[in-house]
């Protein structure tokens, strides 16, 4: 491990290892009531968001919210989601919603490059609540407990 590794895990932080997908993106590995998911690690998204199609698996609650989403692949329909327990590893994460989307116009152009497909993308909501930290170096997003 690193020396800002080894700093951060002094001060609260957890270690979330990353992987690089085909197309450069940052993925981490997680778990959403129990499932399995893939996840984006993206510092332009202002929160974190999940595929409608594993909320509707999932059984969870979603309400529309009469606004449109930006940025994702243009203009989407934004659900509320309730219910969603969110972890990595053992480590679970404040999140502000999170909100559901329509995920074809994020995963289609990832298999048309080759990339894995993701289930959410995590976002700013995650790194404000816990005061982030990406070490490219090795790989890794850091996230501070939050005490209480």
């Amino acid at each position: 491990m690193s020396e800002l590794a080894d700093f951060l895990a002094s001060r609260g932080y957890v270690r979330i290892p990353l992987t690089r997908s085909a197309v450069g993106h940052y993925h981490t590995t997680g778990t959403l009531n129990g499932r399995p998911v893939e996840v984006m690690v993206d510092t332009g998204a202002a929160c974190t968001v999940v595929a409608m199609s594993l909320v509707r698996a999932l059984g969870l609650k979603s309400e529309w919210l009469n606004k449109d989403a930006g940025g994702a692949g243009g203009a989407l329909d934004q659900f509320m989601i309730e219910g969603a327990e969110f972890r990595l590893g053992d480590f679970a994460p404040r999140l502000v919603g999170p909100v559901g989307l329509d995920f074809e116009s994020i995963n289609a152009p990832l298999r048309a490059q080759g990339s894995a497909e993701v289930d959410m993308i995590l976002g700013a909501d995650a790194f404000d609540a816990h005061a982030a930290v990406i070490d490219y170096a090795s790989q890794s997003l850091f996230l501070r407990a939050i005490m209480s």
